[in-house]
């Protein structure tokens, strides 16, 4: 007789009688395997990877009991927390992306800024006649320009 993974395996029993959703359990049809969720994201490459993170789990037979010593282990313990803080920091936008993101648009918005007065200065030049080119063309030289002057200024 061959086993297979029951969806009972996403419930836990407690001593008390009432059973506890496993979330952090997810099911691989391509694979029939069973992996930790947060084991398979937040494990870091100097601690040894169970069977739950790295290659997936489908031994059926004793599946329960290495669920249930997986839930015990430190090394889930660490991993399930990284994973509800960032859910937390998800959820309140405290990411590094988010950093990063406000970084770019400040650059971005640096550059827009940077941009109109460049153009508002060759509207200048070109309604009053004045000539853009001087005699060099390089910033912070002698003889170079309007147009470089101004934005020297």
């Amino acid at each position: 007789m061959q086993r297979i993974f029951s969806k009972n395996h996403y419930n836990r029993r407690l001593v008390n009688g009432d059973e506890v959703r496993r979330y952090w359990l997810q099911y691989s049809v391509s694979n029939n395997s069973v992996y930790c969720f947060c084991c398979k994201l937040f494990t870091s490459s100097t601690t040894a990877a169970s069977s739950l993170s790295s290659n997936g789990l489908h031994d059926w037979k004793n599946i329960s009991a290495i669920l249930s010593g997986n839930e015990k282990s430190s090394e889930y313990l660490v991993n399930f927390q990284s994973w509800e803080d960032f859910e937390l920091r998800l959820r309140y936008n405290e990411t590094v992306d988010v950093e990063h993101l406000r970084l770019v648009k400040k650059e971005e918005q640096y550059w827009k800024q940077t941009l109109k007065r460049r153009i508002a200065l060759v509207r200048v030049l070109g309604t009053q006649n004045l000539a853009f080119r001087g005699t060099h063309e390089k910033l912070n030289t002698a003889d170079n320009g309007n147009f470089l002057k101004f934005v020297e200024f």
